[in-house]
């Protein structure tokens, strides 16, 4: 398994749209398999990770395990993406 990036959207959220492809191209560079979680429609892994609110990505290990911190809100997702 490989690290895995989990990007929780809604349909709705402007955000989620405009910073889409600046995951889509973060991920690609580090090599992350995405999936794409709606919180909406899975709140068990809204829970699990302590989603508040959307934009938000997690990312996980090879082994399923969570690296790091809960990002929500894209000004926090695009400076660590940046960093």
């Amino acid at each position: 398994m490989a690290n895995k990036l989990l990007k929780f959207a809604t349909a709705d959220c402007g955000y989620c749209k405009i910073i889409s492809p600046n995951i889509q191209a973060y991920a690609e560079q580090k090599g992350y398999e995405v999936e794409e979680i709606d919180p909406s429609k899975d709140i068990q892994a809204s829970r699990e990770y302590g989603i508040l609110g959307v934009p938000a990505i997690v990312i996980l290990d090879e082994e399923g395990n969570q690296v790091g911190d809960t990002l929500i809100g894209a000004p926090n997702i695009m400076q660590f993406m940046n960093e």
